[in-house]
């Protein structure tokens, strides 16, 4: 499977929930890789217990050499030959299989990361809000991680260690049926012991994962806010609330290692008993003629081979664990339902005069709080249409279901009579601009931040609409001028120079709806006159939906609809609604 080949939407959807199917995926993407690693550790397993083999060769030949010197050396000197052929082959595949592994693991990290993230973007706006930005960054950088470090697991301890065994079975079988039969027993309880282990172990790594997820969050979290922190003086408090997570997870750490022990134990007390079986046996046997030196030899150098691939599983049994957890933790948080996506069988929505229009809208959120029941409205194309209420009214949920980051239970929104949920969202997106309360600025170059509302706009343009609202000025005063970084979410700028940018990105798109929020808050008086103008003159056809508590803004305003736990409570121009002296005349006062 070429994952590039399939369309971008389905190709989210083929992203499996469960973390073995998860990996299964990038076992396919990469097939071809893979299967040339397991190729080459099959080999390289086989010959590392040929290695033993091809000693007691040599002890064979030595000792008939001892006896007959004539007649053995050719046959030490084909011995040793194969001695080294075998030493040279098992170095050369095992680097070989590092070469190829090196060869595709940057690419299939590359791959989740881009698929994670683009999967992330198609999450319903509601699924985000539980977890922060960087915490989501990091779940995605640590489940890439853990895909790849199973995957070298795997390939590189598992799948050798389980040729190693089966190679060791099947030449003891030829060599003493006793030994063989003793070997293949321990293989089987050993293996089966180490299951139920996996077993107990697997909600314990999911849970530490859990854990340690929590308190990376809480540690973003407290980090971003930490002048608030200043400013209040609580950073002592700050201190307590982290050793409060610490201590949680620390107690969870605490019952996974004790597990690990477990394993260690059972794991090492099983390669000890093999050693003292095997070499007891292989002694009993010698000592009664069933076996000679050599054979004795191919015994004692397959054990230490069996004991060190014991001992080193031992430790990967517990990384797989803790890689485990971090991916099933992953990919529970980022793998979720998309959102209904923009393919061939929508037409594009072409929006030309401007008209809104929301017909019975029902709309509850996941915690079960309904905003909307049997919302109607019609808002007219080209007009100023103000939006004001008191918190939780529901204002910015209105415009969140225009833009379809929320969709509604029943009813729907018409954007100049075309039903907006049987229209592409990106040909949606591109009809409206939107000016946010917080201008989360990227922390890229000015100019980069102004052009993100029309990546095509000229150089010319972007200053065109920097000079409109009023942010040209102080951007060319800045030592790198339009190539100025903003700095994280636009630190390096002051809060009215964040919003003049955010302005001019949205004068810049030339969109045929435009949506304020509260976007005069953080504004100069002059700025705010300024911009109050563009609405009579480069923006005078446009349908303009402003969500506002600032007076001169509602006086420019041709309509405004006063909202009231989701339902509109009055409605009229400026004037009319301070001659009714309701809601609206005591906020204005």
């Amino acid at each position: 499977m070429n994952c590039r080949s399939l369309p971008e939407q389905q190709d989210i959807r083929r992203l499996p929930s469960t973390p073995l199917r998860f990996l299964v995926v990038w076992a396919r993407f990469q097939w071809p890789g893979y299967s040339l690693v397991l190729i080459l550790q099959t080999l390289q397993a086989s010959l590392t217990i040929l290695i033993p083999y091809a000693t007691s060769l040599i002890i064979a030949a030595v000792t008939r050499t001892s006896l007959d010197k004539t007649g053995a050396t050719s046959t030490l000197n084909l011995s040793v030959t194969m001695f080294l052929a075998v030493v040279f082959g098992e170095m050369l595949s095992a680097r070989l299989a590092g070469a190829c592994y090196v060869g595709l693991l940057p690419r299939q990290r590359h791959e989740i990361i881009r698929r994670l993230t683009h999967c992330l973007q198609l999450h319903p706006a509601t699924h985000r809000e539980n977890d922060s930005c960087g915490a989501l960054g990091h779940r995605i950088q640590d489940t890439a991680i853990a895909v790849d470090q199973l995957s070298g697991i795997l390939l590189f301890d598992f799948w050798p260690g389980s040729i190693a065994l089966a190679s060791a079975i099947l030449l003891l079988a030829l060599t003493s049926p006793p030994l063989a039969v003793m070997l293949l027993v321990w293989a089987l309880l050993f293996t089966a012991g180490s299951a139920c282990f996996a077993l107990r172990s697997k909600s314990a790594a999911v849970a530490e994962a859990e854990a340690r997820s929590r308190t990376s969050g809480f540690l973003i979290d407290a980090l971003f806010n930490l002048e608030t922190s200043r400013l209040f003086a609580n950073l002592a408090g700050e201190r307590r609330l982290l050793d409060q997570r610490l201590d949680e997870e620390m107690k969870v750490v605490r019952s996974t290692l004790r597990q690990h022990e477990a394993i260690r134990w059972f794991q090492l007390a099983s390669s000890a008993a093999l050693t003292a079986g095997t070499l007891l046996m292989a002694l009993w046997l010698w000592q009664h003629g069933k076996i000679g030196i050599a054979e004795f030899t191919l015994v004692a150098g397959i054990n230490l081979i069996i004991i060190n691939d014991a001992h080193n599983l031992s430790q990967r049994f517990i990384d797989i664990f803790e890689c485990y957890g971090t991916l099933s933790n992953g990919i529970d948080r980022l793998i979720k339902p998309a959102e209904p996506c923009d393919d061939t069988e929508h037409p594009p929505l072409v929006v030309t005069q401007g008209q809104i229009t929301f017909e019975h809208i029902h709309f509850s959120y996941p915690t079960g709080r309904p905003v909307f029941r049997d919302l109607s409205l019609s808002l007219p194309a080209g007009k100023r249409i103000g939006v004001v209420g008191h918190s939780g009214a529901g204002k910015s949920t209105l415009f969140r279901l225009l833009l379809r980051l929320y969709e509604p239970q029943q009813g729907r929104i018409l954007i100049d009579g075309q039903i907006v949920g049987e229209h592409q969202r990106s040909s949606l997106l591109a009809q409206i601009s939107v000016i946010p309360q917080e201008p989360r600025l990227f922390n890229r170059s000015l100019l980069d931040n102004i052009r993100y509302g029309r990546q095509d706009a000229s150089h010319e343009e972007v200053i065109e609409a920097a000079s409109l609202a009023q942010c040209h000025d102080f951007i060319t005063r800045l030592p790198e001028g339009y190539h100025t970084p903003a700095g994280e979410n636009g630190a390096r700028l002051s809060g009215g120079q964040q919003q003049r940018i955010a302005i001019a990105r949205a004068i810049l798109k030339k969109a045929p709806i435009l949506i304020m929020d509260e976007a005069t808050a953080s504004l100069d008086p002059l700025t705010e006159k300024t911009l109050l103008g563009l609405l009579d003159t480069h923006l005078k056809d446009t349908t303009v939906l402003v969500i506002t508590h600032n007076p001169k803004t509602m006086i420019q305003l041709d309509e405004i609809l006063v909202f009231e736990q989701g339902e509109i409570k009055e409605q009229g121009t400026h004037a009319e609604l301070l001659k009714a002296d309701g809601t609206y005349a005591k906020m204005f006062a």
